[in-house]
């Protein structure tokens, strides 16, 4: 028989009202069979996540958020319920599910960096640059951008996306 578990803990800390950490931490662990000893070597996994947002900076007319997140996932990992959403894996060109004998076994590390700049109420622009590695075998880069012009009678918006993967695998 087979087992899985899996144990999280999280915290956030806001030191003002403009800033916010946040830090969560998942244990895994996936027995594929609980009557042996043998190789349990790759049984336990480790999840890692981290935040930081600065929001509602104000100069003048401008007002600023951004935020930074970064994500770590061993090799050995293993999620009881998907947790990213299905953009991510299509952006990605990622598997929907868990690793499986044809998917690298590999350490992830995701991060993003986003800012949302608004001028005098009307004028929206939003930056964000992401990286997704899977050990030396895959490496993705990701710049995104969106503006927005909102009027009494007028609605304008727009977006660029720029992905890169390089797959060796």
């Amino acid at each position: 028989p087979k087992r899985m578990q899996m144990l999280t803990a999280n915290t956030r800390f806001t030191p003002n009202e403009h800033l916010e950490f946040t830090a969560e931490g998942a244990y895994t662990n996936f027995n594929q069979n609980t009557y042996s000893t043998l190789d349990k070597r790759n049984d336990d996994g480790l999840g890692l996540f981290f935040s930081a947002r600065q929001k509602d900076i104000q100069f003048k007319h401008l007002k600023i958020n951004s935020s930074f997140k970064m994500e770590y996932i061993s090799r050995n990992f293993k999620y009881v319920e998907r947790y990213r959403s299905v953009e991510f894996n299509r952006t990605w060109n990622r598997q929907l599910n868990n690793n499986t004998s044809i998917n690298l076994l590999a350490n992830e590390l995701v991060s993003t960096f986003n800012t949302n700049l608004l001028f005098k109420e009307k004028h929206n622009l939003l930056l964000e640059a992401s990286n997704y590695n899977k050990g030396s075998v895959y490496k993705g880069y990701r710049g995104f951008g969106a503006y927005k012009y909102v009027d009494e009678k007028l609605y304008l918006s727009t977006h660029a996306e720029r992905v890169f993967i390089a797959d060796r695998t």
